[in-house]
Parts: structure tokens; C-alpha cells; sequence
């Protein structure tokens, strides 16, 4: 599987920094309510303003394409607002709106301050969270997309032939070894989507409170690796990588063996050296708070999936009518499923 992504920035002002267009930008909206016709105007006007991120995620199996799914993210929220015109129509409201939209990549987390030590703008202030809240959730979705494809897409595995053995009990043992790694092509998507999602500090000496650092070669390149760091104040992009890395979705090593009807008459899922820590690992946690996180793409765990044929048992009895044992890479919770 290869996995494709293709960023673009669509609109009037494509790619513009949002520090740029101070001034206000006019949208419209049309809704079942006015509070639907708001929203949109505010997207409107955040696209307009900002530029819209077009993430393109195409996955091909010998460079065919099967799947093309498109999720739109601006990197913006609505800082005020002032209303121009409204007026309902059957049932749609229709309503332009001058918006001012400041860039997400906010450093401290002010959203807003008063204009006095007494006065609460209360609209003002929630529409700025909410705007806040909303963007930030497009944020995890685009991220998300790269991290429902762990571990299956994030890794090769490579399988070599296997060899049928004896041990010293009489136990048949089918010996399939194997190289696995992690996709290259995954890492540069992910790096991409960080690329647009992070919020953190770039200076010499300062450190955001999350980190994703990712140590990776192309394969086509002969000499050199690279290391690109990523800078989050949300934690919560940490911690759904961390969560996606780690728990449900943690890689295991799936082995099945397969009659010559395609049925599954064996399966059993192994623990990578490179996940569990016997081998130098894909992935590391730089501190016990799990705030940093360290991507190894160039680590290969080589190793060998012995699977033991015991005299007499249900293996040895279907071993006549198998046709295939093939590995894969799939997440923790497969293992356990019921097939």
C-alpha cells in the first residue's frame, strides 16, 4: 500500500498568513437558523481568509488507485464579528457577515481579551471558543485519517520462504522469517499533517510542552536521514498520537495459515522485538510524562515467526490441506476478535 498526500491551498487568498489580512472579511451564510447561517459564514470566511488545506489521501496497491477521500482543513478561528444583512426566505436564513479571523497558532492561548475591566463581551468571547473548539476538531480529523491507518499501513513487513524443522521433541516447527519496518511513505504523511497541525514554540531555546521528532531516511536516498521537529502547545494531538501508537492500535505480527479454500485454519499474533523493547524500538517516549514522542524510521526488526506443530494436535491434522501462511501487520484488537 502507498499512500499519497497532496496539499494544496484553494480560495482567494491561498496560503496567506492570517497576521497578514488584519482587516475584516464579508462572507455569507445561508442556514435552517441563525445560528446554521452563522457558521457557516464564519467556515466561509476562514477559508477565504486563512486558505483552505486540501488533504488528498490516496492509497494504491501496485500504484492503482482504490480509495481518494478529501478532508478540508483551515488552519483559523473568528476572532469578532458584526453582522451586515439578515433575512429568512422559506425557511432559510440568509445572513452576511464581516468576520475577522486570526491564525490558530496561537503560542500563550489568548483567544480574546475585554476592552475594560468590567465589560464581558459574552458573545464575542464565545464565539471565539467555539470557533477555537471547531477548528481544532477539523485538526484532530485530518490527523486522525493518518492514524487510523496505524499500524497496517504504517509498517512493511516483509516475508521470506519458509522452512519446516524438527525440534528435539518431535515437534514440527514452520519457521517463516521476515523483515519489518516502517513505511516511508506513512512517515512523510504523517510528517505533512503535523506540518499543518503544529502550534508550538520555533525558537532557538524555548520547547513547547509536546514534541513528535522524527528521524527518517528515504529509501531512495543512498546517504542521508533526516529529523524534522514538530512543536505542540495542544496536547491533545500528543496524546491521540500517543494513544494511537500505543494502546488498541499497538502493532502486533499477525501469522494465519490458510487451506487451499482460502479458509483460516491457523492464526496467532506475535509481539514485534522493536515494539516490546528487545530490538532498538520504532518509536520512543523522550520522558515519563509522555509529552515527546520519537519517531525511529530507519529501525528494521529481522526476525523469524516459529509457529510449532505439536504431534496430533488440530495443526497437524489440517497440515495436509494447507496452502499459505502469510504475515501481516495489524492492531492489537484484531488479534482478539473473533473471526
Amino acid at each position: 500500500m502507498i499512500r499519497l498526500l497532496i496539499v494544496a491551498c484553494l480560495f482567494l487568498s491561498a496560503c496567506a498568513s492570517a497576521e497578514k489580512n488584519i482587516g475584516y472579511v464579508r462572507a455569507t451564510g445561508e442556514g435552517s437558523s441563525f445560528q446554521e447561517a452563522k457558521q457557516q459564514a464564519f467556515v466561509r470566511a476562514i477559508e477565504i481568509q486563512v486558505g483552505v488545506i486540501i488533504l488528498s489521501e490516496r492509497e494504491s496497491n501496485k500504484y492503482d488507485l482504490i480509495k481518494n477521500d478529501i478532508l478540508a482543513y483551515s488552519s483559523g478561528y473568528v476572532d469578532d464579528f458584526k453582522i451586515v444583512s439578515q433575512h429568512s426566505l422559506n425557511g432559510v436564513t440568509t445572513l452576511t457577515v464581516d468576520v475577522k479571523v486570526a491564525s490558530s497558532k496561537i503560542a500563550d492561548r489568548l483567544l480574546g481579551s475585554g476592552k475594560s475591566s468590567k465589560t464581558l463581551e459574552g458573545e464575542r468571547l464565545s464565539t471565539q471558543y467555539n470557533s477555537y473548539l471547531n477548528n481544532k476538531s477539523k485538526g484532530d480529523a485530518l490527523l486522525g485519517t493518518i492514524l487510523n491507518d496505524f499500524p497496517q499501513r504504517a509498517f512493511y513487513i516483509n516475508q521470506e520462504p519458509h522452512q519446516l524443522k524438527v525440534d528435539v521433541n518431535r515437534n514440527g516447527v514452520l519457521t517463516v522469517p521476515f523483515v519489518m519496518g516502517w513505511n516511508y511513505n506513512y512517515i512523510v504523511s504523517l510528517g505533512e499533517a503535523l506540518a499543518l497541525l503544529h502550534d508550538g514554540s520555533n525558537g532557538l531555546f524555548e520547547q513547547s510542552p509536546g514534541n513528535v521528532i522524527i528521524m527518517a531516511k528515504d529509501p531512495k536516498d543512498l546517504f542521508f536521514g533526516k529529523k524534522t521537529h514538530y512543536q505542540f502547545n495542544d496536547m491533545t494531538f500528543i496524546r491521540n498520537i500517543r494513544s494511537a501508537f500505543t494502546l488498541e492500535n499497538a502493532a502486533r505480527i499477525k501469522v494465519e495459515i490458510k487451506d487451499v479454500y482460502n479458509r483460516t485454519v491457523f492464526s496467532e499474533c506475535r509481539d514485534p522485538d522493536a515494539i516490546i523493547g528487545n530490538k532498538p524500538p520504532f518509536f520512543s517516549e523522550g520522558d515519563s510524562n509522555s509529552r515527546n514522542i520519537l519517531i525511529h524510521g530507519n529501525v528494521k526488526d529481522k526476525n523469524k515467526m516459529e509457529i510449532f506443530i505439536r504431534p496430533n494436535s488440530p495443526l497437524s491434522q489440517v497440515l495436509i490441506s494447507s496452502s499459505s501462511v502469510e504475515l501481516s501487520v495489524v492492531p492489537i484488537r484484531k488479534c482478539y476478535a473473533r473471526q
